[in-house]
């Protein structure tokens, strides 16, 4: 029902050429990944493996795609089982249809619809480049997780166009749990 998989977040030529095993199984699993860089994040507290996780903050981009809905209904979930502040950034690109005040609203429908009523949920909008945004404010507001959906791509389309994901999978502050569409 997960796969957990370490990665050292390679960027550059390193990356280009060896590719990324961690990319590649988000890439193509059927079921959510939660992937960890070493030394990243203190998750866990390595000397008590029996304490539960230390979710105080989770960040769950959004986009308006299936795959981020999916993703949303999960981060729900964990922020109300941990009682944890529910982050909800949805950056608008250039050539997106919604403006800033738009997808603010439904933004906020969204919300509605996963009973976030249970956990303490904060929306924000931001105009820019998706991935550099995301990675900005996980650190800003000390995101212990990023939740993020993904939709299944080949290697190629993700090399011809990039990929937000696996962008973000790179260089976020936190683990970050990837939810199949």
């Amino acid at each position: 029902g997960l796969i957990v998989i370490g990665t050292h977040g390679r960027g550059g030529a390193s990356r280009l050429w060896l590719g990324s095993v961690a990319e590649n199984v988000v890439r193509q699993a059927e079921v959510p990944v939660f992937v960890v860089r070493q030394k990243q994040h203190d998750f866990i507290n390595p000397s008590d493996p029996q304490s539960a996780p230390g979710l105080t903050n989770i960040l769950c981009p959004v986009n308006f795609s299936e795959a981020s809905r999916s993703a949303l209904w999960q981060a729900a979930s964990l922020a109300r089982q941990f009682k944890a502040r529910l982050i909800t950034p949805c950056i608008i690109e250039p050539g997106d249809k919604l403006g800033i005040a738009e997808a603010r609203r439904e933004l906020a429908a969204w919300l509605d619809e996963t009973a976030t009523g249970e956990c303490d949920a904060h929306i924000i909008t931001k105009s820019g480049q998706a991935a550099e945004r995301i990675v900005t404010l996980a650190e800003k507001m000390q995101a212990d997780l990023v939740v993020m959906g993904a939709q299944r791509r080949s290697s190629l389309q993700t090399w011809f166009s990039g990929d937000t994901t696996e962008s973000v999978l790179r260089h976020a502050p936190a683990p970050v749990l990837v939810v199949p569409h």
